[in-house]
């Protein structure tokens, strides 16, 4: 069977772990519970911004900081995005968030 990798550092639906230190990140609040997490992944070829929501953004909020690493379990999941203006598709994989580890300060 070939294997096709994606831009997200693997196969499409296959579980995937990206570590790498939180440079930048932003919660939306209590209300909402997103985090928008940037991390420098140790691996170039791993995404470097994820969204947490809901149970995995509560998991985190008091202990991510810049400067933490972290670890981040995410399914490559095939998403197809829509271009309006001209019509067209445009096959494309995002990770789906599964677990997220703080691991270091």
């Amino acid at each position: 069977m070939h294997r096709e990798d994606t831009a997200m550092g693997g196969s499409e639906n296959e579980i995937v772990t990206a570590a790498g230190v939180v440079q930048f990140f932003w919660d939306s609040g209590d209300v909402e519970r997103h985090l928008l997490v940037n991390i420098e992944p140790d691996d170039h070829h791993k995404p470097d911004a994820y969204e947490l929501v809901d149970e995995l953004r509560d998991a985190v909020i008091g202990e991510i900081d810049e400067g933490v690493r972290i670890e981040i379990d995410y399914l490559v999941v095939h998403h197809e995005v829509v271009d309006p203006d001209a019509a067209t598709t445009v096959d494309s994989h995002r990770p789906k968030i599964l677990d997220v580890r703080i691991i270091g300060r």
